[in-house]
């Protein structure tokens, strides 16, 4: 069946009364006489402009003035940014869009589609003051509690608008609060460790960063390892309750290069798994969301949009993945923290008697972390893994760990072709049959201590071969 519009011309030219703020009045009537398609109707005869500054006057006087940022429209609600849904927008812009059916004539109001409805609401980011994509970008470094904002330097102050924040820690703060018992499962987990007291700090600063919002300026992913019951994933959980479900995501390092999995960090401030896959961490995607680098992503149906990523980022792992990363920017983003003991007696009420009772300790346990230039107090023991990582994913190192050893004097040290000759012997003794290209082999080894140095004629890399650089793997822990 056909239509045909009737505009306010038409509606004028009757003697019908007309209201000409009312910009979404639209009618269509039957004649057979037209061709003519209803679904778009509402774009073909009708103002953008006039449409969406209608559609924002309406927003505002539903809901307050909206920001457009990050693929979504934001409302203050007193305290905290939050996300505009879809049902929100679907209400205002049909509000627009209604009218009564005229007594006596064939004449109804246009039925918009749901697809109509969205891409109406969108206009509204076209009127000057709305779209402001890197407004979150600029927010303020500070955490949002129920009452209060306290910044970096622990200025405690009342919420407003211009803090923009969009994470609201659900916990009454008090700064004489105390959390013994999660104090407690530290000395569990970390037990007659020399650097157990570093190892509870550098967890403790991360929380604070990820509290803060400001994880990305340092540049640090934390990777927790450690058998089944050895108490990390009971810290992830406890850290986990600070922030409410929408600020928190969950994608594992392998899909951080999907678009869709990536769109799911705007807003967030944390991103946490436990037990992650063991396979492949592939380059560039987990880079950028360590670092707050300005990513693509999109939403399913939805355009393509830019945000800057701020969750802080940890994993736990029963074993170290695997990488396709060997550059020493990979490796020079994580944080190494082992769980060495598996408790003897698990306590499976633990996390919930520490959320239940103590989560305003721990939040006072974070805010008020060391603070150190660099971000973070690195436990020694983090070298030491972070190297046993590399010896698990990385040819390169696996061989140095065995074949070589550092050395000061470049008399002994080891020339390219004598190197060369050692890594394929390694490979071979070590059934590993994908060996580098000698060129290829050069690069990741100056990637790894440098170039050549050089003394009286001689260049040479410092380190000299062991015995076992001859018979491949033979428990040889290297030098490094």
């Amino acid at each position: 069946m056909a239509v045909k519009v009737l505009d306010w011309n038409d509606k004028l030219k009757a003697g019908e009364p007309c209201d000409p703020r009312d910009t979404a009045q639209h009618y269509y009537k039957v004649d057979s006489s037209l061709e003519f398609e209803p679904d778009k109707i509402l774009f073909d005869h009708f103002d953008d402009d006039t449409l969406s500054n209608a559609a924002l006057k309406q927003f505002k006087k539903r809901y307050g003035d909206p920001v457009a940022a990050e693929g979504s429209l934001w409302l203050f609600d007193g305290s905290t940014w939050i996300e505009v849904t879809d049902g929100c927008m679907t209400r205002c812009v049909r509000s627009l869009a209604e009218s009564n059916e005229r007594k006596g004539e064939s004449v109804k109001r246009i039925k918009l589609t749901k697809g109509n409805i969205k891409a109406a609401g969108r206009l509204i980011w076209a009127v000057d003051g709305v779209d402001l994509p890197e407004y979150f970008e600029q927010a303020p470094f500070g955490v949002q509690t129920r009452d209060h904002f306290i910044s970096t330097d622990g200025t405690v102050m009342p919420a407003d608008r211009g803090h923009r924040q969009r994470v609201k820690v659900d916990v009454d703060y008090d700064p004489q609060a105390k959390c013994p018992r999660f104090l407690e499962a530290f000395g569990e987990w970390f037990k007659d460790l020399p650097d157990a007291e570093d190892r509870q700090t550098v967890l403790r600063q991360w929380t604070r960063h990820a509290l803060m919002g400001e994880a990305t300026r340092y540049q640090r992913a934390i990777m927790l390892q450690g058998l089944a019951g050895s108490g990390k994933s009971t810290f992830l959980e406890i850290v986990q309750a600070l922030f409410p479900s929408t600020s928190v995501s969950h994608v594992e390092p392998q899909n951080l290069s999907e678009p869709q999995q990536i769109a799911t960090l705007v807003g967030a401030r944390l991103n946490i798994v436990g037990d992650i896959a063991y396979g492949s961490i592939p380059s560039g995607g987990i880079k950028m969301v360590i670092d707050g680098t300005r990513m693509n992503c999109k939403r399913m149906r939805e355009n393509v949009f830019a945000f800057r990523p701020r969750a802080a980022v940890a994993y736990s792992c029963n074993r170290y993945p695997n990488t396709s990363d060997s550059t020493r920017g990979f490796w020079r983003r994580w944080i190494c923290v082992r769980f060495p003991w598996v408790v003897k007696t698990i306590d499976f009420e633990l996390a919930d008697h520490i959320i239940k009772h103590e989560l305003p300790g721990v939040l006072n346990w974070a805010l008020t972390a060391p603070k150190v230039e660099d971000g973070y107090t690195i436990p020694p023991s983090h070298h030491v893994q972070l190297r046993k990582w590399q010896g698990q994913t990385d040819v390169i190192v696996g061989w140095m760990d065995d074949c070589t050893q550092p050395t000061d004097d470049v008399e002994y040290g080891t020339k390219l072709n004598q190197a060369w000759d050692s890594y394929i012997q390694w490979c071979r003794d070590s059934g590993i049959r994908k060996t580098m290209s000698r060129g290829h082999f050069k690069e990741a080894v100056i990637e790894k201590i440098g170039e050549y140095k050089r003394t009286a004629g001689r260049d040479a890399w410092l380190f000299e071969l062991t015995q076992s650089s001859r018979v491949g793997r033979s428990g040889h822990a290297g030098g490094w």
